[in-house]
């Protein structure tokens, strides 16, 4: 077997035994913050949606904006209706409030003096304790169907629907908290054709298999909150590992995938979603039954298939699908390239042994001019040197050791040293944090030689194309040439120090 023929099975039992490995979620699970479109009021001037409004051209770049507006003020009982009704009662617009039907209030009375001579009769004020009905007083009754039709019931039906709309406001503002805290441990997307079913087993599904990466944009000046798709969002993506192994529709040769692109971030196009949503679930079950019009889902679930259009913003906890991201896009290419690939992949397909003539290629490189020294601005060690060394003749090094025994600066020296020797380096991690902490570690002009991404927030994209600009920028200016030189000049004081 040719390494390219073997580079391939490896990276399809990858792709499978990253898939039977994960585990199963057929539905969202209780912490998982779901905002149902169907809930969003329609006909409010601060919510604005192509879902609620269909637009009349693809001019939309939007999915949702909500904008906070002050609650409406409720206008002061009379004075005399006070102690018959209750506070709570009042600010509430879900309720309807009442009189009460007897109230003890403290009145003065005047009283003889106990102490006063008999010749001499005085009397005092004295406060006591006086219960008054509802029904002794008829002016009240009066006096509260005046206020209540002209002042509290007006205020209660703005309420409601001001309240409405706060409660999309907090629910986005929630989402859009809980990823400033920790956006590598949650993600934001936007999820169509709801699929609610309960499989021959027994469980219950109910997720969605459209999603598309979002992000939200918030101006605190005014008070507005925009959900719009994430900058590395490309297409909606096809969920389907809430089903068992045997249940999953096999869309490979399908045109699922030409309509997704056709289809774009205009997802409330309910028939070109209708097609996409079909032929899923055509080729899943051939009871399955598909509404695009349904924008709300299900009471609950049966033994029939069923998909409804069911827009929902969703925030959940990130799921471990990176490796499975990767090795697919790598198996994607492998299918469509020449069959070229890395000189560090190769050898490690050929498991020790040496690579045949045929198979090597320009893909990668070993890591030249070993005697050129080491370029490190940061304070070095002979651990470090080391690194350097076993580079040269080695596609893979590790390094490793506690937290705080300078992990972050060896990275930021090497990092330094491959740059000035003409390498090209990757850096990935976990947590954005960690990126941000070895981006602050690099002098500032190597800085600038970096492409930074942090995170798929339009914020990263452009401090990413910021970083474009500025590499372009120097290499116009023949920053190139100038680095060639003051390394033949370094390389000479070198040789000169040694002598």
């Amino acid at each position: 077997m040719d390494l390219t023929t073997k580079g391939k099975a490896l990276l399809r039992f990858l792709k499978d035994a990253a898939t039977i490995r994960r585990p199963r979620m057929p539905a969202y699970k209780g912490d998982d913050r779901v905002l149902w479109f169907s809930g969003i009021p329609r006909d409010s001037q601060e919510i604005r949606s192509p879902f609620l409004v269909p637009p009349t051209d693809d001019s939309s770049d939007f999915w949702l904006e909500v904008k906070k507006t002050p609650p409406p003020v409720r206008k002061p009982i009379p004075q005399a209706l006070a102690d018959w009704v209750r506070p709570e009662d009042l600010d509430s617009p879900h309720k309807e409030p009442e009189l009460i039907q007897e109230i003890t209030v403290l009145v003065e009375r005047e009283i003889p003096d106990p102490d006063a001579p008999q010749e001499a009769p005085r009397t005092i004020k004295e406060t006591v304790q006086e219960i008054r009905r509802l029904q002794d007083h008829p002016e009240i009754d009066d006096a509260w169907v005046e206020y209540y039709v002209t002042h509290w019931e007006p205020w209660a039906e703005k309420m409601r629907r001001w309240w409405k709309v706060y409660q999309v406001y907090e629910d986005v503002d929630f989402m859009r908290r809980r990823l400033e805290e920790s956006e590598e441990r949650f993600e934001l997307f936007l999820g169509m054709g709801l699929l609610q079913w309960r499989d021959s087993t027994g469980v219950t599904v109910k997720r969605h298999l459209l999603t598309g990466s979002a992000e939200i944009v918030f101006d605190a000046g005014r008070g507005l909150i925009t959900v719009v798709p994430a900058a590395s969002f490309e297409t909606f993506k096809i969920e389907i590992d809430m089903l068992d192994l045997a249940d999953r529709p096999r869309l490979e040769g399908s045109a699922v995938q030409d309509r997704l692109e056709e289809l774009d971030m205009h997802a409330w196009d309910k028939k070109k979603v209708g097609e996409i949503l079909r032929e899923i679930a055509n080729r899943a079950r051939g009871d399955s039954q598909v509404d695009e019009d349904a924008f709300e889902p299900a009471r609950a679930a049966d033994a029939t298939f069923r998909v409804f259009f069911a827009p929902a913003l969703i925030l959940r906890e990130r799921r471990p699908t990176a490796f499975e991201e990767v090795v697919t896009r790598l198996l994607e290419n492998s299918e469509t390239s020449s069959g070229s690939s890395t000189t560090p992949w190769l050898r490690f397909l050929a498991e020790g042994q040496s690579v045949p003539e045929d198979d090597r290629t320009s893909g990668g490189s070993e890591m030249g001019e070993p005697d050129c020294g080491e370029y490190f601005p940061l304070p070095t060690n002979a651990e470090q040197r080391q690194i350097i060394q076993r580079l040269q003749n080695s596609p893979g090094v590790v390094v490793k050791g506690p937290p705080g025994t300078g992990k972050s600066h060896t990275i930021a020296n090497l990092i330094c040293h491959l740059l000035a020797i003409g390498e090209k380096i990757l850096i990935t991690a976990q947590a954005p944090k960690a990126l941000a902490v070895l981006r602050d570690m690099l002098p500032r002009d190597m800085r600038d030689l970096c492409l930074i991404s942090l995170g798929s927030s339009r914020e990263d994209q452009r401090q990413l194309e910021s970083g474009v600009r500025t590499i372009i920028g120097k290499k116009t200016c023949g920053i190139k040439g100038k680095a060639g030189g003051l390394r033949r000049r370094l390389m000479t004081l070198k040789k000169i120090c040694d002598y």
